[in-house]
């Protein structure tokens, strides 16, 4: 089990990854973007992180299980479905320092680790298994969050 997690980790890290520096964010079809989420976004490097964090949530249509584990001061990437699992891309250009430290307190039981990438798990009551996967790159931290919902 412990290998599948690991392998649809890396494989959402390069589908995360995969984008050239030089290319802009990703946008989806106005048809299926949420109402404003562009121009939000375009607005959020001036509001103060607790202002990012309910704004995110409000446009961007995730679920609700992420607003917890949203970083304060990221901003909404993409979302990502598959099956019975939902992901959450985020980034953010805080120090992977401040980053990884907000989430200690989130997963107080979590190993030391260290490196460019981090990771973070629990398995829910309901029976769903929840990970934060925390990446360096280049200028920013990329944030995964991931949903396993139980069948």
């Amino acid at each position: 089990m412990r290998i599948i997690f690991i392998i649809a980790v890396i494989t959402l890290m390069a589908v995360g990854c995969n984008k050239k520096d030089d290319e802009g964010t990703s946008r989806l079809p106005e048809s299926k973007a949420a109402n404003g989420q562009e121009a939000g976004a375009a607005q959020e490097m001036k509001r103060t992180p607790e202002a990012k964090t309910d704004d995110s949530a409000k446009n961007s249509k995730v679920d609700p299980v992420f607003k917890d584990y949203e970083y304060p001061a990221s901003t909404f990437e993409s979302t990502f479905s598959a099956g019975n699992t939902v992901s959450v891309i985020y980034k953010s250009p805080d120090d992977f320092a401040k980053v990884v430290e907000f989430y200690k307190q989130k997963f107080p039981d979590a190993p030391p680790q260290s490196g460019t990438t981090v990771y973070f798990g629990k398995a829910n009551e309901d029976g769903s298994g929840f990970t934060v996967t925390l990446t360096r790159l280049d200028n920013n931290i990329q944030i995964i969050l991931r949903l396993d919902k139980k069948i």
